[in-house]
């Protein structure tokens, strides 16, 4: 009938499809218009009638159990047990029928649908309820102690590695198993230190515990010291540094008993270096003093300078104005340095008289070369009014006495030539006159 495509619309529901499902619960009456393409109408109708569901219920006791605990559940109506069958999923027993009153039991945690069907004529009608199944709790406890330490677990004390249980109720009354893991590491061994004391004054101070594979340090010491490596160095060392010493090695939370060390600081030698002058003319001798004490050594520089050398006591020939170096050691191998700075003056300047009366009485009785430097004579020479030479030397501490192969010398006047080298590397000559009185 009608041209085709045909909508469709279906009352009470509402839908458009040409066929439609409906779950009534009571008797209704559904009608569907019919509209072809050319907009022409029809309607027809269908009658459903509800069979009332008659499903008495049940129950089941307790409803919050544990694991394994029975439950009871029970249909309420006293009728034929034929019209009761059960499904119980996740139980003992998931299906059952024409049984209206029985016991289970569940295995695991959760919660679960108890669903009684009830037939009514030809019709099965559902009731479904849900059972709380409380787990067990099983906590596992990952632990550790050092060796020698005691582990304390629910009232009991254990030292040695293992596993160890506890049982114990939940809140609900069900099974609680605690496991714990224990582990004991040991203890790690006593550092050994190393250390370069006793440590003198001022010098470096090394400590140095010996190495354990995958271990940490920690150092203690005087004045609040610390420290976390393994190998310490403390520069400038004064007395305040002085004193004992400790490190512990911690490895996998254990901490080793402490190696320690006494460490000594040395006082370092005294020196109070001294001069009896230090404004000389060059290549004057010098007296150099300081501390002595049989337990120092002494060494002198430079060495060119030195005319001695190793004791306290020291005298140096110095040419050029510089520093005197000196360094004592003791026999610890403590080590004091000073050094002390020397002026020194050319001081070549040469005077020689103008008369000199050789006479034996103790006064003006030589004609000599009178300086105050350190110069090198290379000729010193006296003449005649003739030219014939009546002295000659080449050293500067030598005179003439106004004899001439052992003959005294008339009086008069005689010449004098001099010919001398000075500390700043020059080569002088000087000439005069001097006049010999009787």
């Amino acid at each position: 009938y009608g041209v085709r495509p045909f909508q469709y619309l279906w009352t009470p529901t509402g839908e458009t499809d040409s066929a439609i499902i409906v779950k009534p619960v009571v008797n209704t009456t559904y009608t569907v218009l019919f509209t072809d393409s050319c907009g022409r109408t029809a309607t027809d109708t269908v009658d459903v009638f509800v069979t009332p569901s008659d499903n008495p219920g049940f129950t089941f006791a307790p409803d919050s159990v544990c694991p394994g605990t029975p439950i009871t559940v029970k249909g309420n109506e006293p009728g034929q047990i034929s019209y009761y069958s059960w499904a119980l999923p996740g139980s003992a027993h998931p299906t059952l029928s024409s049984v209206k009153e029985f016991t289970t039991t569940y295995d695991a945690g959760g919660v679960y649908d108890i669903v009684m069907y009830y037939q009514s004529g030809n019709c099965k009608f559902p009731d479904t309820l849900q059972v709380t199944i409380h787990p067990e709790v099983n906590v596992e406890i990952h632990d550790t102690i050092c060796d020698g330490e005691v582990y304390e677990f629910y009232g009991n004390n254990y030292t040695a590695p293992g596993t160890y249980q506890h049982m114990n109720q939940t809140s609900f009354g069900c099974d609680s198993i605690l496991i714990l893991h224990l582990v004991v590491n040991p203890i790690p061994p006593v550092p050994v230190i190393s250390a370069n004391t006793p440590v003198c004054y001022g010098d470096e101070l090394l400590l140095e515990a010996s190495e354990i594979t995958d271990a940490t340090y920690n150092w203690t010491g005087p004045r609040g010291f610390t420290s976390t490596n393994r190998e310490v160095s403390i520069s400038d060392v004064n007395f305040d540094m002085a004193g004992w010493y400790s490190v512990t090695s911690t490895k996998l939370n254990c901490v080793s008993p402490p190696g320690t060390v006494r460490v000594v600081v040395k006082p370092l030698p005294v020196i109070d270096l001294q001069a009896d002058r230090t404004e000389i003319c060059s290549g004057d001798s010098v007296r150099l003093e300081t501390v002595a004490d049989p337990v120092y050594s002494y060494q002198w520089r430079p060495d060119y300078y030195m005319a001695t050398n190793g004791d306290a006591v020291a005298y140096a020939v110095v040419g050029y104005k510089s520093y005197i170096h000196v360094t004592v050691t003791d026999t610890g191998r403590c080590v004091s340095r000073d050094s002390i700075y020397i002026n020194t003056e050319p001081c070549c300047d040469v005077f020689l008289p103008d008369a000199f009366t050789p006479n034996s009485d103790g006064k003006n009785d030589m004609f000599r070369i009178v300086t105050d430097g350190n110069l090198k004579l290379s000729v010193f020479r006296v003449v005649n009014r003739w030219g014939m030479t009546v002295f000659a030397t080449g050293d500067q501490h030598q005179g003439w006495d106004g004899l001439y192969n052992g003959k005294p010398q008339d009086p008069g006047t005689y010449h004098y030539y001099l010919e001398y080298g000075c500390p700043d590397g020059g080569t002088y000559e000087k000439k005069g006159s001097i006049t010999l009185l009787r």
